[in-house]
């Protein structure tokens, strides 16, 4: 198999490539940790006020002024965490990339061989839980005569059969394969619940999740009533700042 590696870079190059951004986002965080401390330092310089306004239509433009510096504040903030995580997270998706192909052909070779492997252990099972079954029953059959010898009633002998039986059943059933174990690990066959939807109508409307993106999309188109929902106004003040 091939070495992955970037089509423009060497692999050499490559890893330098990707130890100088480990270095800057090392380095850079300290810078963040001063730009947080600076921030910090504009909130506690606010907070006392935003803590002691009381909003009166006297001072709305107090209000209003203290919102807008809140909201431009937040904005600063916000361009510089996107400025500091920018460089390293495009390498990140970058080499992300550059594995992906490999990654998924791996994924796909090893689904493979899992199906291979499951038709299997699951005939081998099926055949094990055949020869459980008929154990069980010449347990059963046997252990029904033996009762009738003691001179149990006919109820007593098969209640005692079908116990026998179910013992039987348990402890060879038990022994089925599911899995191998090998010098390098191990590979099993597990079972787990999953379901597929068979008729939506069917489902109990507990099990059933409104998709809000779909109903927003539908209201700003100009959809005023959906069986079912309320669509109402919600007011809210929104600061801009300049």
């Amino acid at each position: 198999m091939k070495m992955v590696t970037d089509r423009k870079i060497g692999p050499v190059a490559l890893a330098n490539r990707t130890k100088d951004i480990l270095c800057k986002v090392a380095t850079e965080s300290f810078i963040v940790q001063n730009a947080i401390e600076e921030v910090n330092k504009q909130v506690d310089a606010l907070r006392d006020e935003e803590k002691s306004l009381v909003v009166t239509s006297a001072n709305k433009s107090q209000a209003s002024e203290l919102g807008v510096k809140l909201k431009k504040l937040q904005k600063n903030v916000d361009d510089k965490r996107k400025e500091l995580k920018d460089e390293p997270l495009r390498e990140c998706q970058r080499i992300d990339g550059m594995f992906q192909p490999v990654i998924l052909t791996i994924k796909t070779m090893t689904d493979s061989v899992a199906v291979k492997l499951g038709l299997v252990i699951k005939e081998e099972r099926r055949k094990a839980q055949e020869e459980a079954e008929k154990l069980a029953e010449q347990a059963r059959k046997r252990a029904i005569e033996e009762a009738k010898k003691d001179g149990l009633s006919k109820h007593q002998a098969n209640n005692i059969g079908s116990e026998v039986a179910s013992v039987v059943y348990s402890n060879v059933s038990q022994s089925s394969p599911t899995g191998f174990v090998t010098a390098g690990g191990s590979s099993k066959l597990n079972t787990k619940k999953d379901f597929e939807v068979l008729n939506i109508l069917d489902i109990p409307i507990n099990f059933l999740m409104v998709d809000r993106d779909k109903v927003m999309a539908a209201i700003n188109s100009g959809v005023t009533k959906i069986p079912g929902i309320n669509i109402v106004d919600v007011e809210k003040i929104q600061f801009r700042s300049r």
